[in-house]
């Protein structure tokens, strides 16, 4: 074959591989552009008297409001990417495929799906809430959005319409004024429960995670637990150990100073005896969070050095003892060795 020859090969390998790419690339606006634009569907679908009968006799509305939409996260999407069964209008009547969210939110998906709303779904709970339920539909707005259902002030509301007795107890709480007043340090459903991932509150994770959550803020009190004998329990994944909402309480939170707090004083031996039932009145002596490194707690602080001192020492004095017994037995162990050795020859 001929320089000519070759050179037209390559150069027709490489006309075929460039028209391939092109395909590859327009094929799917070639498609979408077939398919209904978003305009299309809103000529019936912005109408506020469309809707159908649903099997039990009920009346469905179908209408979307077009302003929600060109408002929300998704207002640069083309209604068929989330309804891909749609490829004509008027399109066929009946039941539609469900909408996929974590086509796209494919992170969050993988963390509901571990969650126990996806669970009590499953199971075929009809009040357990999905990604419409927290989001909304075709209004979806971002959770940075003040108006958005998932911003941080308006999360217990939003979780409230499933949990109102909870609802109530937080609103009630100091957290929850706190988040009322603007203060975004307060800490709402998602910041201890999780916005995805939501376990079982009285399940073993949740439980053992907590004190980690509420140490995110209350970093001083979260060292000082750590150093207590409930504190030692939970880092060894023990749930017998009280953790903080067993004290504090999960949603009724209120500063100690506070008489419905339930570690004020007078309430604290009740809160006790949850777990310490026979606890006597000077039970509540016992200083929870007592900061072992402080000398300005003199008591506490030399005994801890003393207890510390008497560990070291201790296991310092054996640590050598065994060692130079263990020097000693392999020491006669080699002249037993040899001995036995010279024996032989």
């Amino acid at each position: 074959m001929g320089e000519k020859g070759a050179w037209g090969q390559l150069l027709g390998i490489g006309l075929r591989g460039f028209v391939a790419l092109l395909v590859f690339c327009c094929l799917p606006e070639l498609c979408l552009s077939q398919a209904p634009s978003n305009e299309e569907c809103f000529m019936c679908h912005g109408d506020p008297d469309l809707s159908k009968t649903a099997p039990d006799g009920r009346r469905l509305s179908l209408f979307v409001d077009q302003k929600g939409f060109e408002s929300s996260v998704h207002q640069r999407l083309s209604c068929v990417l989330c309804h891909s069964d749609i490829g004509e209008v008027p399109h066929r009547e009946g039941t539609l495929q469900r909408v996929e969210c974590g086509k796209c939110h494919s992170e969050q998906a993988t963390e509901f799906l571990d969650s126990i709303h996806f669970r009590s779904i499953r199971r075929g709970d009809v009040f357990a809430p999905g990604c419409k339920d927290c989001h909304g539909k075709h209004d979806v707005r971002s959770h940075e959005d003040p108006l958005s259902r998932s911003a941080k002030a308006n999360v217990p509301n939003l979780c409230g319409t499933c949990h109102e007795g909870i609802k109530a107890e937080y609103q009630m709480s100091y957290h929850g004024q706190l988040l009322a007043q603007g203060d975004g340090r307060a800490p709402g459903c998602q910041d201890c429960h999780y916005s995805h991932r939501i376990t079982q509150a009285e399940g073993r994770l949740h439980r053992l995670a907590q004190a980690n959550r509420c140490g995110s803020c209350h970093k001083e009190y979260y060292r000082t637990f750590r150093d207590t004998f409930h504190g030692k329990l939970t880092s060894l994944g023990e749930l017998a150990g009280a953790k903080c909402h067993d004290c504090h309480s999960a949603h009724s939170i209120f500063p100690e100073r506070d008489i419905r707090s339930t570690v004020h004083r007078q309430n604290l031996l009740h809160t006790c005896r949850r777990c310490h039932t026979d606890a006597p009145e000077n039970f509540i002596s016992y200083i929870p969070h007592a900061d072992i490194h402080d000398p300005g707690r003199p008591l506490l602080y030399y005994a801890n050095l003393f207890m510390v001192g008497i560990l070291v020492l201790t296991f310092g004095f054996f640590g050598l003892h065994s060692l130079l017994w263990l020097q000693r037995l392999t020491v006669e162990w080699i002249f037993r060795k040899r001995k036995r050795s010279e024996t032989d020859g």
